[in-house]
């Protein structure tokens, strides 16, 4: 299993996670995981944050109980920041945006997220053009919470799902995607230990 590491000291621990690689065991014991890979040569590494399944780039990990305990705290009280590349179906003419829409699970559909107006979850996420093409648009996207599926659903929202996005966007052109165009470009947070503000990045694979 090839897991590009992109930092590393006595605290923490920083991957490129691959598309198409489970973040962390699932039900299905067939199905490889890079955290127990991991785990294979560091123990003691904890799980700071997970990707999706089909998603790729930076993904954290904690080497240390009191740093983990420090890094969910900077996740929870949103001082990390995170910035993602997409490529969507269509073209957006406008340079940026934002879209607040709260989200909730959708236990019908189960692992599918609803937008819910009356008992969803607050969630923004900010979108940049960083090109436009005949038929698809290449986007910065900052989400400014971190619920499941949030850049997904968000984007299919606006009816600019994500190409190769099979659970939003299930049309003739997802098919022919080998893998969900979505990546996790950059995040910044502070070091616990050296208090020094990092900004860790993952070459965009496309």
């Amino acid at each position: 299993m090839n897991l590009p590491i992109l930092y590393q000291d006595l605290w923490l621990l920083a991957i490129n996670k691959p598309a198409n690689l489970l973040s962390v065991p699932a039900k299905d014991p067939c199905k490889e995981n890079c955290y127990q890979y991991i785990l294979q040569h560091l123990p003691q590494a904890k799980v700071i944050h997970r990707l999706d399944e089909p998603t790729s780039g930076v993904m954290l990990f904690a080497l240390d109980n009191k740093v983990e305990q420090h890094l969910h705290k900077q996740f929870r009280q949103r001082q990390v920041n995170k910035e993602y590349i997409a490529v969507v179906q269509g073209v957006i003419k406008k340079n940026q945006g934002k879209i607040e829409a709260p989200l909730k699970v959708d236990w019908a559909n189960r692992p599918k997220q609803k937008i819910c107006w009356q008992h969803g979850k607050e969630s923004l996420t900010e979108w940049q053009v960083l090109r436009n093409d005949t038929h698809q648009t290449r986007l910065k996207l900052t989400p400014h919470s971190g619920r499941t599926h949030q850049l997904r659903l968000h984007m299919s929202s606006i009816s600019h799902p994500i190409i190769g996005d099979s659970l939003y966007n299930p049309s003739p052109q997802t098919q022919y995607n080998q893998r969900l165009l979505l990546h996790s470009k950059t995040l910044t947070f502070t070091h616990p230990i050296s208090l020094i503000k990092m900004r860790l990045e993952a070459p965009c694979p496309f």
